[in-house]
């Protein structure tokens, strides 16, 4: 056991990055290509099930980019390599032992599985760290109507990114995005989704110019934003940006 620092976490990915403190030394496991994994490879899966220790079983993936509609997050590898409760969160193993999947969720109805892959976890590896973005959908405006906080009660069916943190110093900051604001448009494009808003920005690189639509919570109506991109490395904060918290 150790103790640990949650440094952020995708809870649509069902994902979270920890930190811990030990004199110990570890030997990190090597990611492979989830892309190149194969409906029929077999695959080797290491978890911990219902908290009897240290278990391997053995499997084939059966499906890969596999939706199940439990999440925003839908690209899951699909194997009938044997898990159960207590499993998520261990590796999927190809067969010359590189991680290509990460145990997320178990169908107890027909024994088959379902891992983020290691593509998504990669891709998303520094803003989990950084914890500074979650989507924005029609049900965060339901709860805008029966009474809740994001003062965004005269959108109709918003999409978008909700900022709720903002790195000081950071690209954002020099262009007063501010946490509480909705994103909405990136350079023109309706964002429609957290993938979306983060295959828009990847696309560009560092001293690229982005012209950000917005919904402006604490001054009210919209505001349209550019903003010069830096290298997200130079902005790492040493602690998760902090959650919106209500007025």
């Amino acid at each position: 056991d150790y103790k640990a620092e949650v440094l952020g976490a995708d809870a649509g990915m069902d994902i979270a990055v920890l930190k811990i403190e030990s004199d110990e030394k570890f030997k990190p496991v090597k990611f492979g290509n989830s892309d190149k994994s194969r409906i029929g490879d077999w695959v080797i899966a290491i978890g911990n099930p219902f908290g009897l220790g240290g278990t391997v079983t053995a499997g084939i993936i059966s499906a890969r980019n596999r939706s199940i509609g439990l999440s925003r997050y839908e690209d899951y590898i699909q194997t009938d390599a044997s898990i159960n409760q207590g499993n998520s969160g261990g590796p999927l193993f190809d067969m010359i032992g590189r991680v290509v999947g990460i145990h997320s969720r178990v169908s107890m109805k027909n024994e088959q599985n379902f891992h983020v892959t290691v593509r998504a976890f990669k891709r998303d590896w520094e803003r989990m760290k950084e914890g500074s973005i979650i989507s924005v959908d029609e049900s965060f405006a339901k709860v805008e109507r029966n009474g809740g906080f994001l003062g965004i009660k005269r959108v109709s069916h918003p999409k978008g990114v909700l900022v709720t943190g903002v790195i000081d110093n950071s690209p954002a900051a020099l262009a007063k995005l501010r946490a509480g604001d909705i994103v909405t448009h990136i350079n023109g494009v309706k964002i429609e989704s957290l993938n979306l808003f983060r295959y828009l920005v990847n696309k560009n690189g560092p001293g690229d110019k982005i012209n950000l639509e917005t919904i402006k919570r604490w001054e009210g109506g919209n505001g349209k934003i550019e903003i010069t991109l830096a290298n997200r490395n130079d902005f790492i904060p040493a602690k998760p940006a902090p959650l919106l918290k209500e007025r």
